[in-house]
């Protein structure tokens, strides 16, 4: 019994008369149940710059969900086959071009900072992307798609990005993680089913001298206080790098963030509350938020993984209640 009881000690949580923490406790554990029973649907292999196989194995023995590759080749000639489909086509389109239509705020932002609008060739490609992955994820009844988006046997083979297909696909619960990361699509998951709301996932930097983070990526949802809560407005444009496709540029707005950063060895967890101003507009990927910590240079020394995510809302407890369920070690920088 006693060798048992370090980890029986991990694995339990007082809370005795604290609603709020028994609260806490459940939305965690009813993620972890999700994450164990779900199946990744993954194109391409995972990315080695963010731990390979490796992390990908380690994330499947520590959560136990499971995983459908999809080959770079199948990918490519399922995409082209949809391509070449009338059926398929007119759905694509219709698909793109009611997102565009959405996205037209302020037109004096598309000007000034040359954000194109994007043509017919790219709308096309972005939804067949989206129903390329839709299809995937029905056939295996999933909830949960990644993509190595950016490798030339994706990005060069179909000239085109998920950028639209992720935010319309975020949006509506499910979770589609970008760049095939085995290590952020960890915590993009587990926070979906936390905040229950959509997550960003996001390339980080630090502005110590400034005390704020600017976090950039093509793609993001729109409904990021709730999937019953009025969406942010965006305007459609394209991918950044590629100026292919269809991505939005999410105009944010101020609010408390949480934000998680997982380790590539999952041994640790960086968690940290920030307030959102808004959106920034530098030549950067495409969304862009703005939000001020109080210890940038803590947030810069505890630097976890590559990618983070960030969800609206305060989640600090329960992201610390999920490093004390699962074993890993929570750094807590404001």
């Amino acid at each position: 019994m006693s060798s048992q009881s370090p980890e029986l000690a991990r694995r339990v949580v007082l809370a005795e008369g604290d609603l709020g923490l028994v609260k806490s406790v459940m939305r965690v554990v009813y993620a972890l149940e999700k994450l164990k029973n779900t199946t990744v649907i993954m194109v391409g292999e995972p990315n080695y710059d963010f731990g390979g196989w490796v992390t990908l194995a380690k994330g499947v023995g520590l959560f136990g969900f499971r995983v459908r590759h999809i080959t770079y080749s199948r990918f490519a000639e399922d995409f082209e086959n949809r391509l070449k489909n009338p059926k398929y086509i007119d759905e694509a389109k219709g698909i793109a071009n009611d997102y565009v239509t959405k996205g037209q705020a302020e037109a004096n932002i598309r000007v000034k900072y040359e954000l194109p609008e994007p043509d017919e060739d790219r709308r096309i490609r972005a939804g067949v992307y989206y129903l390329t992955l839709r299809d995937y994820l029905n056939e295996a009844g999933s909830d949960w798609v990644t993509v190595n988006c950016l490798s030339a046997n994706t990005l060069g083979k179909v000239k085109a990005t998920p950028c639209m297909a992720f935010s319309i696909m975020n949006d509506s619960g499910l979770v589609a993680t970008c760049e095939a990361d085995p290590t952020a699509m960890i915590t993009h998951y587990l926070m979906r089913w936390i905040a229950n709301r959509p997550v960003a996932f996001y390339d980080p930097t630090v502005n110590i001298g400034e005390g704020k983070l600017i976090l950039a990526h093509c793609t993001s949802p729109t409904r990021m206080t709730g999937y019953d809560k009025a969406p942010f407005r965006y305007i459609a444009t394209t991918h950044h790098e590629s100026n292919t496709s269809v991505a939005p540029k999410v105009l944010y707005e101020p609010g408390t963030v949480t934000i998680a950063g997982l380790s590539h060895d999952l041994s640790k967890l960086l968690i940290i509350k920030g307030e959102a101003t808004g959106p920034t507009y530098l030549r950067i990927c495409r969304n862009q938020i703005e939000v001020k910590v109080k210890d940038a240079a803590g947030v810069l020394e505890n630097w976890q993984g590559f990618h983070w995510v960030m969800a609206y809302g305060d989640y600090v407890k329960e992201l610390e209640l999920l490093a004390k369920l699962t074993g890993i070690q929570a750094i807590k920088v404001e």
